[in-house]
């Protein structure tokens, strides 16, 4: 079971309900990502990179620390750059 209380609710994306996914974390960690970097390296590399960043974003949704702060920020502001560029070139908004 997870460290997080499952009646805290943190803001309207993220509820914990205390379901334990580490089994589910553990497999893409430990055997997706490295069959990912066996077929193509650089593919693998950067599913890595995303991995880890959602599953930080999973635990600071929640109310975690994130396990790799420096590497979860770059991510943040990928999602927060890529999402600008996607207004700015189908929607128009800035």
């Amino acid at each position: 079971m997870t460290d997080c209380n499952p009646k805290l609710t943190f803001n309207k994306y993220f509820v914990c309900t205390g379901a334990d996914f580490s089994d589910v974390w553990n497999n893409l960690h430990n055997k997706i990502v490295p069959m990912m970097k066996n077929r193509c390296y650089n593919c693998g590399s950067h599913a890595e990179i995303l991995f880890k960043s959602l599953h930080d974003h999973v635990n600071v949704g929640i109310g975690k620390n994130p396990k790799y702060p420096k590497m979860y920020e770059s991510f943040v502001n990928e999602i927060v750059e890529t999402h600008k560029n996607y207004n700015n070139r189908f929607t128009g908004f800035k």
